[in-house]
């Protein structure tokens, strides 16, 4: 049976998934699912959108919004780059 912290924790993990997906359909309009986003090609697309979505600046090379969306994806980003 699920504990209400597995349910909430549940919910954060939707809802990152969420805006990460549609993060990457702002910058990519091909992309229509999320396992789109899990295609080699589209690892570039994928870290623009989290850089986005995580207000990456330039210049100071720094992320405004600390989270654990950034590490997570770009991490599955790149198993998904490296498998054949």
């Amino acid at each position: 049976m699920a504990t209400r912290r597995d349910i909430l924790r549940e919910r954060k993990t939707t809802k990152s998934d969420s805006s990460l997906l549609a993060a990457v359909r702002e910058t990519d309009s091909s992309v229509t699912w999320a396992a789109d986003c899990l295609c080699p090609n589209k690892f570039d697309t994928v870290v623009r959108a989290v850089k986005n979505l995580c207000g990456f600046n330039e210049t100071s090379n720094r992320y405004n919004i600390s989270s654990r969306l950034l590490p997570q994806f770009l991490f599955e980003a790149f198993l998904s780059r490296t498998q054949v």
